[in-house]
């Protein structure tokens, strides 16, 4: 399954207080299913974010996905940009496109780590059938 949690906040203090707590408590709630789901942070920039990160990019601070991938770097999967705001159409096309692309492949590379397994299972299974019972 392809885990994805969701979030455009608009800048580096509210991701800090309100959305990383949330990003925690999500993969901590992923981490008691142990079904080894991909999982996905998926930043939405909106007009409102785009604003504000063209303003923090002079600052020391950084950009919110740049707190969020040195956050959680190693526990997720990946964090992806969704441009949902762009002076060029294009951009947000490109961006919904890459978007799709990059979901598709995280769940067929879930997919196959699951067929891997199981085809490991039926191996082992396989292998106590051949084997001579000891009495």
């Amino acid at each position: 399954a392809l885990h994805t949690f969701w979030t455009a906040a608009s800048d580096v203090e509210s991701y800090r207080t309100h959305v990383r707590p949330l990003i925690a408590q999500w993969l901590g709630q992923l981490e008691q299913l142990a079904d080894g789901a991909e999982c996905l942070i998926v930043y939405c920039v909106t007009a409102e974010v785009r604003a504000k990160r063209h303003r923090a990019m002079s600052t020391i601070t950084g950009s919110v996905d740049e707190k969020i991938r040195g956050d959680f770097r190693g526990k997720v999967d990946d964090v992806f940009l969704l441009r949902l705001a762009s002076s060029e159409e294009n951009r947000v096309i490109e961006s919904f496109q890459a978007f799709t692309a990059r979901a598709n492949q995280m769940c067929i590379a879930k997919f196959h780590k699951d067929i891997e397994k199981e085809a490991e299972s039926v191996v082992v299974k396989r292998a106590r059938r051949t084997e001579p019972e000891e009495f």
